[in-house]
């Protein structure tokens, strides 16, 4: 048989090997994200978070969101548990757990029990444990409704505009 290639004779490998069997070709499962695993130590880590910063904040006036703490705390104690068990750990399931560690941890500061509270009550004024939860409560729920309600997801999905590109001046 003469092959295709002007100049080259022979048989054409691809008749003389077999067909790779479609067993072998595996596809690569996708990246897990949203598990429990990542929420719940997220929220536990969050939790320590809270009760750090309500002490640190009342007697410094300082308090960190601790994200990096979180990432750290997060893939130090799942990534050992997950190889044990055979299910990695993702980069973007320890992003879960470094947010919703950051979010429960900021969550003193939201409430107003850094600020708000302890100056109120330097100036005389006591505030019922009732109020500053529904506080609270109506001030998470008014910065999240809109978005929620509307539809619209927390991000635009619409591409971003960029000025036309214009030829160089001579």
């Amino acid at each position: 048989m003469s092959h295709p290639v002007s100049g080259l004779s022979g048989t054409d490998p691809s008749e003389d090997a077999p067909a790779p069997s479609l067993s072998l070709v595996t596809e690569r499962p996708a990246a897990l994200e949203l598990t429990t695993r990542a929420l719940g130590m997220g929220l536990l880590i969050g939790g320590l978070l809270a009760i750090t910063n309500v002490y640190m904040g009342l007697k410094t006036g300082w308090w960190e969101s601790g994200s990096v703490t979180a990432a750290v705390l997060g893939f130090s104690a799942l990534a050992s548990v997950s190889r044990r068990r055979g299910v990695p750990y993702t980069p973007l399931e320890n992003n879960l757990t470094q947010t919703a560690a950051a979010a429960v941890g900021a969550m003193p500061a939201a409430a107003g029990l850094l600020g708000a509270l302890p100056a109120l009550t330097l100036l005389g004024t006591t505030v019922p444990g009732w109020g500053w939860r529904c506080g609270a409560w109506r001030w998470g729920c008014w910065a999240c409704s809109p978005r929620i309600c509307s539809g619209a997801g927390w991000w635009p999905r619409r591409p971003c505009r960029f000025p036309p590109a214009s030829p160089p001046r001579s």
